[in-house]
């Protein structure tokens, strides 16, 4: 990660970004950024940064919420482990932090795994999913990753261990077969909007859980 005195921010106007960071109790920095994608006035910036959940869509619109919800709330209720499998990547890192905190929160055991680029690659690890089955884990939840780790789908079932795979990647032609498939690349996936990144995936699984 870049120390602070690293970055180097484009040109805003200082008196701008001084009356942004007060008015908003912000950082300097955060309030450069906010300058230069334009948003420039205090109403404007608080309206940028705080999430309107009236402009999202329904995460049950997406294929397989309402069966991964419902996987997810037995394993909660049995207390068995959750394994959330991510990627290496900015993104997968992000969507198994996610993931681990919301799920967390939410009084489920997780237990996260990111793999090694170098020893494991990309995908669902096979090891991992070995290790987390023995350590009691019931339901794989992958995290920006699985939509082409049939191996260590099929090794999760061989385990006992049922599967929710959460991802956003282009699809092969030969798809694994979880018990819930979320990814709105999916031809049948009714999600309005297909350029969800993992992290944004993982956010309508949360989503989903938190509604009444």
């Amino acid at each position: 990660m870049l120390s602070p005195e690293r970055l180097v921010l484009g040109e805003a106007e200082s008196g701008q970004v001084e009356n942004l960071a007060k008015s908003l109790a912000i950082s300097e920095v955060l309030a450069t950024l906010l300058v230069q994608r334009g948003q420039q006035e205090p109403e404007q910036a608080r309206r940028f940064l705080e999430a309107d959940e009236s402009l999202f869509h329904d995460p049950f619109l997406m294929r397989d919420m309402e069966p991964a919800v419902e996987l997810l709330l037995a394993a909660r209720q049995a207390g068995h482990p959750v394994l959330v499998h991510g990627d290496y990547d900015v993104d997968g890192v992000c969507a198994t932090t996610l993931l681990t905190e919301g799920l967390t929160d939410l009084g489920f055991t997780v237990q996260p795994h990111v793999p090694d680029r170098t020893t494991e690659g990309y995908g669902v690890s096979v090891a991992a999913v070995e290790r987390a089955a023995a350590a009691g884990a019931k339901l794989l939840l992958s995290a920006d990753c699985g939509s082409s780790s049939h191996r260590a789908i099929e090794r999760a079932h061989e385990l006992g261990m049922q599967v929710i795979i959460s991802d956003h990647h282009r699809l092969p032609e030969v798809l694994p077969r979880p018990e819930a498939f979320l990814n709105p690349q999916l031809p049948d996936c009714g999600y309005p909007f297909k350029g969800l990144c993992g992290t944004g995936v993982a956010y309508k699984i949360l989503q989903a859980l938190h509604r009444p």
